[in-house]
């Protein structure tokens, strides 16, 4: 399992660092959020509020392309004639994703910090709220990566994979904006604070069990034929 995993994860990262223009794009993006935006917005909950949906933006791109971009490209075929299993190629292209996305969104939130820090900012968040809050991110993090990769594999195209997850994705990520505005308050009490924690991990943790065990239960054929039935289905409706 994990010698396949490594595979999928080697092919994933030579594909990542193949698109030089990306890699600047992410450069920039980091400097832009987290150095030049934290100078003229002084609101941690802003900073960060740009920085969650900028990363959820790109997790949903990324996953959009994961397999609905090499059934358009004509390379799924060929990648699940190896011996790699259908539910460890979907795995491994989320958790890539997901590695890809937390070290994005951490170098940018560690740039906000210092920059908050250099410029004489207040924190506005004490260490364990900054804990909460990272676990918040994961979550987000992790669901867009599975959601997303779960509806690549069973949608045609990449413009269908990147609507799909829409809805799910920026929810929680409103979501974890709520959290990060309850925490940053300090006005909420602590039995209020804990309910919202405990909803938002309890809704995230469901939905990431759920994902996983739809991702476990999918096999090779089975990611080539939801292509196919759904294709046919549509042909029959013209």
């Amino acid at each position: 399992m994990m010698q396949h995993l490594g595979a999928v994860l080697s092919i994933q990262r030579r594909l990542f660092f193949k698109d030089k223009g990306m890699l600047v794009f992410y450069g920039i993006s980091m400097v832009g959020l987290g150095v030049i935006l934290p100078i003229f917005v002084r609101e941690l909950v802003t900073q960060l509020l740009l920085v969650t949906f900028m990363a959820t933006t790109l997790q949903k791109q990324w996953t959009a392309e994961s397999v609905a971009g090499d059934r358009e490209n004509r390379t799924l075929e060929s990648l699940l004639s190896s011996p790699l299993p259908g539910r460890t190629i979907l795995l491994g292209k989320a958790l890539f994703n997901l590695l890809c996305a937390t070290v994005y969104t951490l170098a940018i939130t560690t740039c906000v910090a210092i920059t908050r820090a250099a410029t004489g900012t207040p924190a506005q968040l004490t260490p364990a709220g900054w804990v909460v809050y990272g676990a918040a991110v994961l979550c987000v993090l992790t669901i867009t990566a599975l959601y997303g990769v779960l509806c690549s594999a069973r949608a045609e195209t990449v413009r269908q994979a990147g609507k799909r997850p829409t809805i799910v994705c920026y929810l929680f990520s409103i979501l974890q904006v709520v959290v990060l505005t309850v925490l940053t308050m300090g006005e909420v009490p602590m039995e209020a604070t804990a309910l919202i924690c405990s909803v938002f991990f309890l809704a995230a943790g469901s939905v990431i069990a759920y994902t996983w065990i739809r991702i476990l239960r999918m096999t090779r054929p089975g990611m080539i034929e939801v292509a196919k039935q759904r294709g046919a289905a549509r042909q029959a409706g013209r």
